[in-house]
C-alpha cells in the first residue's frame, strides 16, 4: 500500500517523503489516455505522457510538471526513454497507465502478419516492457502502482 496525502497547494505527495507523486501514462494522445493525464495533473501529479506522435498531437503541452515522449512503447527502447524521462525529471515513479493499444477494426481472421505485428508489439511487448522497467523501479522505493487497460488484438 502506498501511503499518499495532499499538501496545502493541492499537490498529491508521498506521504513519507513529501514528494509529488509522479505518473507515468502510455496511450496518452487520445481518449482515456488524455483523460488520464489531464485528471492526474489536475490532482497534483507530475506525469511523463507517452504516444507515438503526442508532441505533434498538440492535444498536450509539455510544461515543467508534464513531460511528452514520442515513441511506440512496443519499442524496448522508448519504454527506457519514458522511465527515464520520469527518473530524470521528477526522481521516481510512483504509478505507470498502460493505456497504450492499438485495434484493427477487423476480425482477427482476416489479419495480414504486418496487422498480427503491430497489435502484439503494442498490445503486449509495450505492456511488458514499460511494466518490467517501472515496476523495477518501484521495487525499489517499495511502493508503486500499475493500471493496466486490455486491449483486444
Amino acid at each position: 500500500m502506498t501511503l499518499g496525502s495532499v499538501s496545502s497547494s493541492g499537490r498529491v505527495q508521498d506521504a513519507l517523503s513529501g514528494r509529488p507523486k509522479v505518473a507515468i501514462v502510455t496511450g496518452a494522445s487520445s481518449g482515456i489516455g488524455l483523460e488520464a493525464v489531464r485528471r492526474l495533473v489536475a490532482c497534483g501529479y507530475r506525469v511523463v505522457a507517452n504516444s507515438r506522435n503526442i508532441t505533434s498531437a498538440n492535444s498536450l503541452d509539455g510544461t515543467g510538471d508534464l513531460k511528452l515522449v514520442d515513441g511506440d512503447i512496443g519499442i524496448r527502447e522508448t519504454a527506457q526513454r519514458v522511465v527515464d524521462t520520469a527518473l530524470q525529471s521528477f526522481g521516481r515513479v510512483d504509478l505507470l497507465v498502460n493505456n497504450a493499444g492499438v485495434f484493427i477494426p477487423k476480425p482477427f481472421t482476416e489479419y495480414t502478419a504486418e496487422d498480427f505485428q503491430r497489435a502484439v508489439g503494442t498490445n503486449l511487448a509495450g505492456f511488458f516492457y514499460v511494466s518490467q522497467l517501472a515496476v523495477a523501479k518501484m521495487r525499489l522505493q517499495k511502493s508503486g502502482h500499475v493500471v493496466t487497460f486490455r486491449h483486444p488484438l
